[in-house]
């Protein structure tokens, strides 16, 4: 699913209106990268919702042996018990992490815990190539559109800087937007 997320947010950012020197984009180009996001999450955990992951800590434990080198954790990673933990916490992150992202007050909280999640993952599992990165950079599409001038403004501490009203553009490309529910109906 690593790759098939690069490609389908690849495919996505090549047919929506994004990109075009515009102040604003339609809402909905938002909460269609917002859902696609979502899907990787949800069923990542919906796959670890069985007897040999919660169970048995299957295919983690075969995993995790092999990283028995590393300083601190590492012989604890021998331990079967270690990794029915682990997989129980992955299932719950995966299962539960879009709900933290998309409400508000916990929403740094949780881009907080993506990012330790996902460094976590890309240095016991360098297999799993650039995703870890991929997510980590792709998920602050749950903030507020706006939080990057928020930030700027923020670290310029320029008193009576003012920022520009962040509007949802009008829903000009209705073609577009039919395309993205049919996007999310497959």
């Amino acid at each position: 699913n690593h790759y098939e997320l690069v490609t389908l947010v690849g495919a996505l950012c090549c047919v929506l209106p994004i990109g075009s020197g515009r102040s604003s984009l339609p809402v909905g180009v938002i909460w269609l990268l917002r859902f696609q996001l979502a899907v990787v999450y949800v069923f990542a955990g919906i796959g670890k919702l069985d007897a040999d992951w919660l169970l048995r800590g299957e295919p983690l434990h075969t995993w995790l042996v092999g990283r028995q080198d590393f300083a601190v954790v590492g012989p604890w990673l021998e331990y079967v018990w270690v990794a029915v933990v682990l997989s129980w916490a992955g299932a719950i992150f995966d299962m539960t992490i879009v709900g933290w992202l998309l409400w508000r007050r916990t929403r740094l909280a949780a881009y907080v815990a993506v990012v330790a999640f996902h460094l976590v993952t890309g240095w016991l599992f360098p297999g799993i190539g650039a995703f870890p990165l991929v997510m980590i950079v792709l998920t602050p599409i749950f903030f507020e559109p706006d939080w990057p001038m928020r930030l700027a403004a923020r670290a310029s501490r320029e008193p009576g800087t003012d920022l520009p009203p962040i509007v949802a553009a009008p829903a000009r490309h209705r073609l577009v937007m039919a395309a993205a529910l049919l996007w999310v109906a497959v």
